[in-house]
């Protein structure tokens, strides 16, 4: 247990220094016995930083390649599509949403983010995606009031006062 913490934490920090390919190899050596169904929270943990690693990474890539990678995300949305049915792990949820908005799905990012919010109704990063992507889209009331409920959160949520500015422009 001790050494799955020390992993993820290794995974984590590589995910967040940019590191992709070395948080990529940690989380894959945590997921190796898990197989095709992760079930321990460490598992859960590795198999959430291994689908952020592959979206940051393709999100980082510059345009030209950003079209050969679609496979890479179409193949994270449907794992995630049979896996997010029934989850109940925010990072892997905000994962698929990221998933579908790179794919050009904000629709269905949406409902992705509506069960994040239904599940953790003060969640603010939940709530901010959904009001940029509802912006986005030019659904300004909804988004409006998605933003207020994220500053009624954090009132300091820069985001959620992004999109309350630009309305006002």
């Amino acid at each position: 247990m001790q050494k799955d913490i020390g992993l993820i934490l290794a995974a984590r920090f590589s995910l967040y220094s940019g590191d992709f390919d070395n948080s990529h190899r940690i989380s894959k050596k945590l997921l190796y016995n898990a197989g095709d169904n992760p079930s321990t929270p460490s598992e859960m943990e590795a198999l959430s930083i291994d689908y952020w690693s592959t979206i940051l990474e393709i999100r980082q890539e510059n345009e030209s390649n950003y079209y050969n990678e679609v496979s890479r995300l179409e193949r994270i949305d449907r794992h995630l599509q049979d896996r997010g049915r029934d989850c109940t792990e925010v990072d892997i949820l905000m994962a698929w949403a990221a998933c579908r908005v790179m794919l050009g799905r904000k629709a269905d990012a949406i409902n992705v983010l509506n069960k994040v919010i239904a599940m953790h109704p003060n969640f603010a990063a939940g709530l901010t995606e959904k009001a940029l992507l509802l912006a986005a889209s030019g659904e300004w009331d909804q988004a409006l009031d998605t933003a207020q409920r994220a500053l009624d959160v954090d009132g300091q949520n820069f985001d959620a006062l992004k999109v309350s500015s630009q309305y006002m422009c």
